[in-house]
């Protein structure tokens, strides 16, 4: 799995920020950042046919944006 970003991310916001669940019950994964942008959620043990997974991303996922002022 993988999630591309259409901005440079703060990866900590990102990292703290989700969650991954089959069937209601939380996936154990690893995360891999290709770059600021490009992140790939692997999961520890393979992923099951006919499970319902949910991947969410909190709204406290920041990109590295800091405005001046």
């Amino acid at each position: 799995l993988s999630i591309t970003f259409s901005e440079d991310m703060n990866r900590n916001s990102v990292e703290k920020g989700l969650s991954f669940f089959g069937n209601g019950l939380s996936v154990e994964y690893y995360l891999e950042w290709e770059n600021s942008r490009k992140l790939k959620i692997k999961p520890v043990r393979e992923l099951q046919n006919g499970c319902q997974y949910t991947l969410t991303l909190e709204q406290s996922a920041k990109d590295v944006y800091v405005p001046s002022g």
